[in-house]
């Protein structure tokens, strides 16, 4: 069973450098490219602490590096996985602007 805060079972992140022409920050996995983000863990006590988890993981940026935004977006979907407690789980995540607040992204970026 997938973790859930508050009815959701994990946070995205739209990254992006805001500067004269706008850069996003997307991740390249063993998957493909998607936007930073993903489920809950153990020690993730909010939604906030589970984005910034994420973002340390996947971009290499501290919560001093960025400013977060909530949307009234979500991304929902049911996972096609067989990983051990994924088979079938229906996902809602909140999508949130991250606003990087220096060029420290380790990841793939794109104008």
């Amino acid at each position: 069973m997938l973790k859930q805060i508050n009815n959701y079972s994990g946070v995205v992140g739209v990254v992006y450098l805001d500067e004269e022409v706008k850069k996003f920050a997307i991740v390249h996995s063993k998957r493909g490219f998607s936007l930073p983000g993903g489920g809950f863990d153990d020690e993730d006590a909010s939604i906030e602490d589970g984005l910034y988890r994420e973002i340390k993981e996947e971009l290499g940026l501290d919560i001093k590096d960025v400013e977060i935004k909530k949307t009234d977006l979500t991304e929902e979907f049911k996972y096609d996985s067989n990983k051990d407690g994924r088979e079938d789980q229906y996902v809602i995540r909140p999508i949130y602007l991250v606003k990087a607040k220096n060029n420290k992204l380790s990841s793939v970026i794109m104008k």
